[in-house]
C-alpha cells in the first residue's frame, strides 16, 4: 500500500469525487488514517483461510480479516472481491456466509483463461461446467443473489465465460485507466497492447487533452470478463436492469453503514 495515499485520497476528495480503494485487505488494520479517508473499499478474498493463504501467503487471510474487522467498526462501507478459479469453486457457500456476516456485497467475476499478460493457459482456471452452474444459482437462488452485487444482465453474461458474446466496450469513451507515471490507456487490460501505444500522459498534455488523445480499442482483442467492467459496459449501453441494480445496491450498502 502506497505510503502517500492518504495525501491522493485527500486530494481526490478535495475535488468532490469519492475515493474507493481495492485491496486485499493486509495492511488495512494498519492503516487507519488510509481507512478515515477513503469513502468505500472492495477487499479481495480468495476462500477459507487455507484457500485464500496458498494464493496469497501464510496469514494473509487473518490479516485480510482484521483489515475487514476493522473496516466494519469504522462505519465503512465495503464488498468482497471474488475471483472463482479452480480451488474455490466448491467454496461459494463459504463467500455467502462471509457476506451476511458483515451484511455486505460479494463482486463475482471468473478466473482468467490465461496467464495475465500472456497466451499460457492459467492451470487455476475454473472448470466451466461447475462455473456455470455455480452463476446460475446465483441468479436463481434467493439467498445468494441478496449477497451478488452484479446485476442479473452481467451474471448472464458472466454464465457464457469465455465465448465471446456482444457487449459493447465504452472504455475510451466514457472510462480510463491512469497509470502512476501520467500514462493514460483505456482500460487496464489495454496497458501491455501496442495499439494503445504511446499512450498519451495527463501530467503532460492535462486529463482533458490527454482523454481526447486516447485509442478506444475494444477489449484489446479478447472479451471482457472483470465484474466492474461489464456492469459500466451494460450500464452506458442503456440497460435498465444493471442501472437500477446499481442504484438499489449502493444503497443498501449506504443504508447499512448509516
Amino acid at each position: 500500500m502506497r505510503k502517500d495515499l492518504p495525501a491522493i485520497l485527500d486530494r481526490v476528495g478535495e475535488r468532490g469525487m469519492q475515493r474507493s480503494v481495492n485491496t486485499n485487505g493486509i495492511l488495512l488494520a494498519r492503516r487507519p488514517e488510509v481507512i478515515a479517508r477513503a469513502d468505500a473499499f472492495v477487499v479481495s478474498v480468495d476462500g477459507p483461510e487455507a484457500v485464500h493463504d496458498a494464493y496469497r501467503g501464510e496469514g494473509s487471510y487473518r490479516s485480510m480479516r482484521a483489515g475487514v474487522d476493522a473496516l466494519a467498526e469504522a462505519g465503512k462501507r465495503f464488498a468482497f472481491s471474488v475471483a472463482l478459479f479452480a480451488k474455490n469453486l466448491d467454496h461459494v457457500p463459504f463467500f455467502i456466509e462471509l457476506a451476511e456476516r458483515y451484511d455486505t456485497f460479494l463482486v463475482v467475476q471468473p478466473g482468467a483463461m490465461h496467464v495475465i499478460g500472456s497466451d499460457e493457459p492459467n492451470p487455476e482456471r475454473p472448470d466451466l461446467a461447475r462455473y456455470r452452474e455455480l452463476i446460475r444459482r446465483m441468479r436463481a437462488d434467493p439467498r445468494w443473489r441478496a449477497r451478488v452485487w452484479n446485476s442479473t444482465p452481467a451474471l448472464e453474461h458472466l454464465e457464457r465465460f469465455p465465448e465471446s458474446p456482444s457487449l459493447r466496450c465504452h472504455a475510451g469513451h466514457i472510462t480510463c485507466r491512469l497509470e502512476v507515471d501520467g500514462s493514460l490507456y483505456p482500460c487496464s487490460r489495454t496497458v501491455l497492447d501496442p495499439r494503445a501505444r504511446p499512450a498519451p500522459n495527463a501530467v503532460e498534455l492535462g486529463v482533458r487533452e490527454a482523454f481526447r488523445r486516447l485509442r478506444p480499442i475494444g477489449c484489446a482483442g479478447t472479451q471482457c470478463w472483470a465484474a466492474h467492467n461489464v456492469e459500466k459496459n451494460l450500464i452506458f449501453g442503456g440497460d435498465p436492469r444493471a442501472g437500477w441494480n446499481l442504484v438499489t445496491r449502493n444503497y443498501a450498502t449506504r443504508r447499512r453503514r448509516a
